[in-house]
């Protein structure tokens, strides 16, 4: 009762209660606070629910219409990409383009990007679980890793981290070295820099990314200096130094909202323009092709499950993500003949549709804080909720992460590039809210975690491998639409990808030895793993068993579709995102990427889709341009 107590002594005080200062009696006073704070919650409750944010459902409008429809671009997929390329193709006023999203509107749980975690396993996403793998996911319910991906305006973009980083220019450089013309660091560097300018007038408002510093709460800064500290006192007897951990981080936030591409390009945009519409709850089920080389349009099953055939005058633009881009090829018949034929698909062109599968992958390691326990505020508490819908602060609107980025080998002197990004935080296991439950584990190994950790204290560090050398694949299970691909995700099956990870756990484990992990007194969770534990706890052996277990998916998935050229046996797309093969269809979203970049992908997945964007404009000539009708 106290907290609640304090908590309206706190709020008349934010909104300017003072009885001493105001002529009107208390009690009409009180009445008019309680009046203005309840005003102001539901104008900010409102705002984050505000229809307007999302472009308007063109559906209703799209089936009464006689066939044949066509409109001269089709964009598959309002996510992080498509949202992109929509924007920007329908900047030509002489263009009509049409975008298909599976999903609807994002709710208001996905504005509150800290809390957009709870939306796994809802309508809001696609809920895939991989075949199970001997080298990873094995601490996972089932022993499968968990891929889940938006659905909705944003796709994924509305439930991932908003970390936006670009990786190093030395990614972009082995792509183009791989043949792929125009995508060196040089090339790519201005459509980063587009990305983050906003050109919009008046009158003409254009896309563009919100990005902005994490808000940070003070348990941030204790873990930083933590880490920084800890990573120091090892390192301070090498020759060889880690990049260490970064002061800061941009993300595609503003005031603890998420500012995702749906929202800052699509939504921004699609009300000012009659060329752009966007049909919600659409699913594209394959790709109908006019002869055996040109994509003619795409056949979507609408709401009511009516079945539409729609053209493309021009082209059709996949940007369905990683997983759902080369579904629709391979049941388009475009994939590995082979696989295709046993599923009775008609084979349009072989290519390696669904290869190529990356993800950087992590393995988390969890700590205990037994003295000097710092302060850790809950995100769920009233006051947060207040803080937040007021003041757009407090905990609810704070990222806790802490990145870095370690070179493995300093302990051996080599020069390296860092080859494992750190991502770490400060958490507090409940029944209701943990890191295992959250990355999917299994329930008895949760249950193990809680009997060690619950309503304590844990500093979870996680790895990832910055430039992963392991490789899977997804291929179709069903031949029917709508069943879920085949996912081989095969993480640390290559043995560099184990003896990196392994170095990662002996660099986590030299930090035990530090002043600072002394001083918090800060404890490994070892949770009992039967196989593991006969081998000997810390051997090499125990180790190589635990990433068995606990390395499981970053949520990075990236290189399904792969860009090159056509002399490359794995290439599906060219190095300007064209089907190989096959006129009138591109890919343009994160499955492109040769090899994944050395950070998330979030960055580099908009950027593909400004490039792939300019791309398609640039080839629409003037004398052509001039021949197109205003839609």
């Amino acid at each position: 009762m106290s907290n609640k107590i304090g908590f309206i002594f706190f709020f008349l005080w934010s909104i300017g209660g003072n009885y001493a200062n105001n002529p009107v009696s208390p009690a009409n006073t009180f009445d008019n606070l309680v009046a203005q704070l309840f005003q102001n919650i539901t104008a900010a409750r409102d705002a984050l629910t505000d229809p307007q944010m999302w472009p308007s459902d063109y559906g209703e409008e799209l089936l009464t219409q006689r066939w044949p429809i066509a409109h001269d671009y089709i964009v598959v997929g309002a996510g992080n990409a498509g949202s992109v390329v929509a924007s920007r193709l329908s900047e030509n006023p002489h263009v009509s383009v049409l975008v298909l999203e599976a999903g609807g509107d994002p709710p208001s749980l996905s504005e509150v990007y800290t809390l957009s975690n709870l939306l796994q396993n809802t309508e809001y996403t696609w809920n895939d679980y991989a075949e199970p793998n001997p080298t990873s996911c094995k601490a996972m319910r089932g022993g499968r890793c968990f891929w889940p991906r938006g659905k909705m305006i944003s796709g994924t973009g509305g439930i991932n981290g908003n970390v936006f980083l670009s990786g190093r220019p030395e990614d972009y450089d082995e792509w183009e070295s791989q043949g792929n013309k125009g995508w060196s660091w040089e090339n790519v560097y201005q459509h980063f820099v587009k990305a983050t300018h906003d050109e919009s007038t008046a009158t003409n408002p254009k896309g563009s990314l919100v990005l902005n510093n994490f808000l940070r709460m003070e348990e941030y800064y204790t873990l930083r200096n933590l880490l920084e500290n800890a990573t120091e006192e090892v390192e301070n007897q090498y020759e060889t130094k880690s990049q260490g951990f970064m002061q800061d981080i941009l993300g595609t936030v503003d005031r603890g909202k998420r500012m995702c591409t749906g929202k800052t390009y699509l939504g921004k945009v699609a009300r000012y323009r009659n060329n752009l519409h966007v049909v919600k709850n659409a699913v594209v089920r394959k790709i109908v092709f006019n002869g055996w080389q040109k994509a003619a349009g795409v056949e979507v099953v609408m709401p009511n499950n009516k079945v539409l055939k729609i053209q493309a005058r021009k082209e059709i633009i996949l940007s369905a993500g990683t997983l759902n881009s080369p579904q629709i090829l391979m049941h388009s018949g475009i994939g590995p003949c082979e696989d295709l034929r046993k599923l009775k698909i008609p084979c349009v062109r072989n290519l390696s549709v669904g290869k190529n599968l990356q993800d950087h992958g992590l393995l988390t390691m969890t700590y205990k804080f037994t003295k000097n326990i710092p302060e850790f505020g809950r995100s769920d508490s009233l006051m947060n909720t207040f803080q937040y819908l007021a003041y757009q602060n407090g905990s609810l609107a704070a990222n806790r992460n802490l990145v870095g980025f370690i070179n493995s080998l300093a302990a051996e002197n080599q020069q390296n590039k860092s080859d494992v990004m750190i991502v770490a935080g400060i958490d507090t296991p409940t029944r209701d809210s943990n890191m295992f439950r959250f990355l999917q584990f299994s329930e008895d190994l949760e249950e193990k975690l809680l009997e060690i950790a619950e309503n304590q204290t844990t500093l979870q560090i996680q790895g990832l491998l910055v430039k992963p050398k392991s490789r899977g694949h997804i291929k179709l299970k069903y031949p029917e639409f709508g069943k879920g691909p085949e996912i081989h995700n095969n993480y640390a099956s290559a043995e560099e990808d184990r003896e990196t990870l392994l170095r990662y756990v002996r660099f986590v484990r030299s930090l035990e030895n530090t002043e600072v992990f002394h001083h918090y007194g800060l404890e490994f969770v070892r949770i009992p793993l039967p196989e593991c534990d006969i081998l000997g706890f810390d051997s090499d052996a125990y180790w190589f068993c635990y990433i068995k277990y606990f390395c499981i998916s970053a949520w990075h998935a990236a290189g399904t579709c792969k860009m090159g050229p056509s002399w490359d046996p794995e290439a599906v797309v060219d190095s300007r995102l064209r089907v190989h093969g096959i006129k009138g269809l591109r890919v343009i979203d994160a499955s492109i990427m040769p090899n994944i970049t050395s950070a998330n992908t979030n960055g580099p997945a908009i950027m593909i889709a400004e490039k792939g964007a300019e791309m398609i404009l640039d080839e629409l000539s003037p004398y052509r341009e001039a021949d197109l009708t205003p839609k």
